[in-house]
């Protein structure tokens, strides 16, 4: 038996059906067309009999006759044939649930009707699917080949339309879960730097130990790169738990509600979790479980690419050549496809990878990174500047024309006990300033008044009791610097 993939199944049922078509139009042509009464010199015979009420015998063709009906019997079971080969795959498993009168006047969409949607297309996948089927209630699925071959992806598929259906929780232990973070679709995933600062071994070892126990309620485990556990003997953390991960799969997980499923690079003794598990635990893993071997393929560059061809071993059967059958997965498993057609409405259901699978509120990798910029931007010199002249008082009225500025209470009936301080504010609002060193308003305004640097440093701390400035430094031997608290805009003009 053959690979079929979907459009080659089609354009088969279309042809056989076409071929069915012209065979039963052109056998019944022929029936129709014998006795033979489409000649003048017929019609003239059967006319001057008739006259003579006399007996007529029709002219047979019985060699065209037997070949129409054998024609038209023909295109019965190349008919049958047809029907057989029609495509029965969904076209798309997106749900489009009819809104509902909410009771209120408003049309909506409940969860409840979108999850009833998505389960009636679920059905319509599987039921042209029966691999899929049974894989989804198997309590052990080998999923085995090369890289690229599409174990990932077909993994993630069975682990999300357990969910959908039945609402099974799925954990996911995979040490290049970094690589896969996106192929998979729902749980908790446990291996990834991303999700968790714990190394991905020990997250998973962890994982293990904790999830391996008893479930109140079924419960999907995928092992990914199940092979490369074992690769360095029992002392890793990864290989330590291998032998306990098949012995699982052979005994515990029907009891336990377990549902695993191993993925491998491929069949022979050791890839079940290292060649230090015992042999035959690793053929009873194999005979017991649900096994698809996936068939991948090479671009010329090397690179693997998808086939959709795999070969089927039902449960309980023993991994032999002869117990494998093939058949092409549909194109809806296909790398990304479900992911595209089922990713809106999963946002909607709230289904979607644990982003936090250790507990440890770690931020998403794209929200950290902002954050790190604004903390090195809170930590700069310039900001904390900022923030010191903020703690001395109210902030100056912001310089854009049109906005708000804060104002502090300002006694300005107190600003004409001194003299010149009037106009020093003038001054001051003229020409804009916000921050004063008394030495330059000495030399370019206080000369012309007669006034001296330390006049106007006493001018600026005057200002400064009626809540119009402060002074920024007050260090021995710094340049004396005051401030305007309020925009210099919002200063009277005299």
């Amino acid at each position: 038996m053959g690979y079929l993939s979907d459009q080659t199944q089609q354009r088969l049922a279309w042809l056989a059906t076409g071929t069915a078509a012209t065979l039963l139009l052109t056998g019944g042509a022929m029936v129709l067309n014998n006795p033979q009464m489409g000649s003048q010199e017929a019609i003239t015979a059967a006319y001057n009999t008739g006259k003579l009420r006399q007996s007529y015998v029709v002219p047979q063709g019985q060699t065209g006759r037997l070949a129409g009906y054998f024609l038209a019997a023909l295109g019965i079971p190349v008919g049958i044939v047809g029907a057989l080969l029609a495509d029965t795959q969904p076209r798309s498993i997106a749900p489009t649930p009819v809104p509902k009168d909410d009771g209120n006047g408003h049309l909506v969409i409940t969860s409840e009707d979108l999850e009833a949607e998505l389960q009636s297309r679920i059905q319509d996948l599987l039921y042209g699917n029966d691999w899929l089927r049974a894989c989804l209630r198997s309590h052990a699925v080998i999923l085995c080949g090369d890289m690229g071959s599409g174990k990932t992806t077909i993994a993630a598929a069975i682990a999300l339309l357990r969910q959908l259906l039945w609402g099974w929780e799925t954990i996911v232990l995979d040490p290049h879960a970094d690589d896969n973070l996106e192929t998979w679709m729902n749980g908790k995933v446990f291996g990834s730097e991303k999700l968790a600062s714990t190394m991905p071994d020990y997250q998973i070892a962890d994982a293990w130990n904790r999830y391996r126990k008893r479930s109140d309620s079924p419960r999907t485990i995928v092992l990914d790169e199940f092979s490369s556990w074992g690769s360095g003997g029992d002392k890793t953390a990864l290989g330590a738990i291998t032998a306990d991960v098949v012995k699982h799969g052979t005994a515990d997980a029907r009891k336990f509600q377990h549902y695993p499923i191993y993925l491998v690079h491929g069949e022979e003794n050791g890839m079940m979790g290292g060649t230090h598990i015992n042999s035959g635990w690793q053929r009873k893993l194999k005979d017991k479980a649900i096994g698809i071997r996936l068939v991948a393929d090479y671009d010329d560059w090397g690179q693997p690419r998808f086939t959709g061809k795999a070969e089927f071993k039902p449960a309980g059967k023993a991994w032999e050549d002869a117990n494998f059958q093939p058949f092409a997965i549909p194109a809806l498993l296909k790398p990304g496809r479900l992911k595209q057609q089922l990713g809106a409405s999963l946002e909607w259901l709230g289904i979607g990878i644990d982003q936090d699978p250790l507990g440890e509120s770690l931020l998403d990798p794209k929200v950290k990174a902002a954050v790190d910029d604004l903390v090195a931007d809170f930590n700069s010199p310039e900001f904390i500047e900022r923030l010191e002249h903020l703690a001395a008082g109210p902030v100056v009225g912001h310089p854009i024309e049109g906005t708000e500025s804060s104002e502090p209470t300002i006694d300005w009936n107190r600003l004409e006990e001194m003299p010149h301080a009037n106009s020093l504010v003038a001054y001051l609002k003229r020409k804009k300033m916000i921050e004063v060193d008394p030495r330059k308003v000495q030399q370019n305004w206080g000369r012309h008044k007669g006034l001296k640097a330390d006049d106007i440093q006493s001018l600026l701390d005057h200002l400064g009791t009626i809540g119009l400035g402060h002074w920024l430094t007050t260090e021995p031997g710094a340049t004396q610097i005051w401030r305007l608290r309020v925009s210099p805009d919002h200063l009277p003009e005299s």
